[in-house]
């Protein structure tokens, strides 16, 4: 992650895979502070520009912890 301040320092979020409410897969996401003041505009986060946010997949965090813990999450 950046260290520049005010760089992707909102979160972390956990967003479904559609960017709605409702559905299945998701992603954990920092924003950065024009990301944060969209999503606060908006309560969406399909209005957040791409550019302004970091994200992994939940299935990639649980993927790597696996594979450092010899567990299957």
């Amino acid at each position: 992650m950046d260290s520049t301040p005010g760089l992707n320092s909102n979160g972390p979020y956990v967003v479904l895979d559609d960017m709605s409410t409702f559905s299945g897969d998701g992603f954990i996401v920092y924003l950065s502070d024009k990301g944060q003041q969209q999503l606060e505009e908006s309560c969406d986060m399909k209005h957040v520009d791409e550019e302004e946010m970091i994200s992994v997949k939940v299935e990639d965090l649980l993927d790597a912890y696996n594979t450092v813990h010899g567990t299957s999450l």
